[in-house]
């Protein structure tokens, strides 16, 4: 009786220990994300129903240029870090040019479409937007961070 329980608990430790190992490495549904990032900047900011007609469509074009960048950037990286070794002066001169030419492409699109969100919110709401953003990510890394041995429920300390 004693060593059925034992096994049942071995198997039932086994269970758990493997559902967690395949949450842990499942990558981010990266729909839900995206809907929990609209959700949560749609409530920071209490947009309007104009307001919130005419914003919408300027950000999401927003994403999708720091989407691209991001991707941009993220080849360019993978690049750099695999093979580093193998790189001519010539082709590491490149690749870090387009590197810096990304950087500025940002910086540009930050300035284009900080005119274009004033022009559609009051100041106080693209302020507030930006603070969402950053709030967002925070509470990203939060939420993704528990899964790399931090306590659940912000009982880590922070």
């Amino acid at each position: 009786m004693k060593t059925l329980r034992n096994i049942a608990t071995a198997l039932l430790c086994l269970v758990i220990t493997t559902a967690n190992a395949q949450q842990k490495n499942q990558k981010p549904d990266m729909e839900k994300m995206k809907a929990d990032k609209v959700a949560y900047i749609s409530t920071q900011l209490n947009l309007s129903v104009d307001e919130a007609q005419k914003f919408w469509p300027v950000y999401n074009e927003f994403e999708k240029k720091n989407d691209e960048l991001f991707e941009a950037e993220r080849s360019i990286n993978r690049e750099l870090k695999t093979g580093k070794t193998a790189l001519s002066d010539s082709e590491l001169t490149k690749i870090l040019d387009r590197m810096m030419e990304i950087q500025k492409e940002k910086t540009a699109i930050q300035s284009e479409y900080y005119e274009k969100f004033k022009k559609i919110l009051p100041i106080q709401k693209v302020a507030k937007f930006y603070e969402a953003e950053r709030g967002f990510r925070k509470q990203l890394l939060h939420e993704y961070g528990r899964g790399c041995g931090k306590a659940p429920g912000g009982l880590d300390g922070e």
